[in-house]
Formats: structure tokens, sequence, C-alpha cells
């Protein structure tokens, strides 16, 4: 993405530097969205390593659906230490994985779940797992 902003706009006559795109957050990068809601696009281990890592002395609940081409069960497991329970939310398409395959993945985990309803003021939230599941997220009004 900032490659593309930064050819975009030497194409559009300015002189970007480098410096200025490096401090640059990225929207959907463990951004916080409320006190207690962060939102990550992560689908894959490496992802859930880096925010295990960023929530080092936090518990959170997990809002979390994926695709089912995703190594789910790993990031799962990655997240694990991290999570007090995992809210299933709904996202609709074909590649998304079965209902009954993720809740094995959150119980061969050792993890309780329960499907997604609403948010709690006291609970702190990651909302985990693709665009898909960030939009539906955003698109339902969560986020404020």
């Amino acid at each position: 993405i900032c490659q593309l902003a930064f050819a975009a706009a030497r194409r559009l006559g300015f002189s970007p530097r480098v410096e200025d795109f490096l401090s640059t957050p990225l929207f959907g990068r463990l951004t916080q969205l409320k006190e207690n809601i962060w939102l990550d696009v992560g689908h894959n281990a490496a992802a859930a390593r880096a925010v295990a890592n960023a929530f080092a002395e936090k518990q959170v609940t997990l809002v979390y659906n994926s695709y089912e081409d995703k190594d789910y069960k790993a990031i799962l497991s990655i997240l694990k230490p991290k999570l007090k329970r995992v809210l299933i939310f709904p996202v609709s398409g074909s590649r998304v994985v079965k209902t009954s395959d993720l809740i094995a993945a959150i119980e061969a985990n050792g993890l309780t779940w329960d499907y997604f309803e609403k948010l709690e003021a006291k609970e702190c939230y990651l909302v985990f797992g693709s665009f898909s599941v960030a939009e539906a997220f955003l698109k339902a009004g969560y986020a404020g």
C-alpha cells in the first residue's frame, strides 16, 4: 500500500520521502477502535503471534471467523493464552470455514465459545480474522 501511495505521489508531481511513509500506521493492524475494542485484519499465524505479543499483559474476548483455507487452528492455538473466550462473528461467503469445524478447533484448544450477539462495555475485545470479518464488524456499526 505504501509503495502504491509513494508511486502515485511521484506520478502526481510530488517529491515524497520514504521516511514520510515509514511511520504511517495502517488501519486494520491492531487498530484501537474504542477503549475496549481492537481490530486486526490478521489471518495467519504470523499476525496472530504479533497480536499475542502486543497483548502481553491483557486477556481479551476474541471476535472471530476465518476462511477455510487459512490456518485457523494455528491462529487459535497461538492466541489461546491471551483469550478469555471466542465469539463467532457471522460472515457469509463460499470460502468461510464451516461453523462446526471452527467450533471443533475452538474446543480442541480448550476455549469456550458462543455466537456473537453484542459487545459489553466492561469487556475487552479483539476483532480478528481477515478483511471480511473486519468489514462486516465495521459495517454493522459496532465500532461506534
